[in-house]
């Protein structure tokens, strides 16, 4: 049977993983048990088909997904008819597009990829764009190809180390 989590701590539960498979609790069980992941997709599909597409919306939020996750969830969510998507990405930034927008005059950054082709030198603060924002990572490679040094700071190991060949923090 699964291990009871009541006194567990935020550290162990994190330390457990996810769930390799579907739980679902039914009004008036006890408790969660174990589905297959088609029964789970059944049930989410009939549950979507029974509600009208301006009464849903689908929100996307992980600390891993790329752009092009957070692109199909949009085509998924419009092909199921609503356009009540949204994603952690565009509340996360909102707080610093609305202070760009007041200091600089513009709600984005204000120079283009490409303006980091001949630099001497970009330096990256906690990120890892090479899981997160694998356009970004194109420009990284192209700019060191032509001899830009890259280093990231980040306290975790991160992949785009290796996949842009930047120098160790």
């Amino acid at each position: 049977m699964f291990p009871k989590l009541s006194g567990y701590d935020n550290a162990q539960l994190r330390e457990l993983g996810r769930l390799p498979y579907p739980m679902v609790r039914e009004k008036g069980a006890k408790g969660f048990r174990r589905i297959t992941w088609t029964r789970h997709i059944k049930r989410i599909a009939k549950k979507i088909k029974a509600t009208t597409p301006k009464r849903w919306a689908m929100f996307v939020d992980l600390a891993s997904v790329t752009n092009e996750i957070y692109y199909m969830a949009q085509k998924v969510s419009r092909f199921l008819g609503t356009n009540n998507v949204d994603n952690a990405a565009r509340l996360c930034h909102a707080p610093s597009t609305a202070a760009m927008k007041t200091a600089v005059g513009y709600a984005a950054t204000t120079c283009s990829y490409k303006d980091w082709y001949g630099t001497d030198l970009i330096i990256f603060f906690g990120a890892n764009p090479a899981n997160d924002q694998p356009v970004t990572t194109k420009y990284l490679h192209e700019a060191k190809q032509l001899g830009t040094k890259i280093i990231m700071v980040n306290p975790y190991r991160s992949q785009a180390c290796s996949a842009t060949g930047c120098l160790p923090p």
